[in-house]
């Protein structure tokens, strides 16, 4: 799946919920919970996505 950087967001969210334990309880997710990220957006800057892809930096 390839993402822009505002639909990115959601996911890391999810990401840090799955290692926080508090930011779980406080957004009510636990092991029965379901979560649908609805991304609308695809990669916008391609040249700096490939970059971030393939490790390397953007000097831009």
């Amino acid at each position: 799946m390839k993402a822009g950087e505002s639909a990115v967001a959601g996911l890391a969210v999810l990401i840090c919920c799955s290692k926080q334990q508090e930011l779980r309880m406080k957004l009510g997710l636990d092991e029965t919970s379901r979560v649908l990220l609805v991304c609308s957006k695809g990669v916008t800057d391609t040249e700096t996505f490939n970059q971030i892809i393939k490790g390397g930096k953007n000097d831009g």
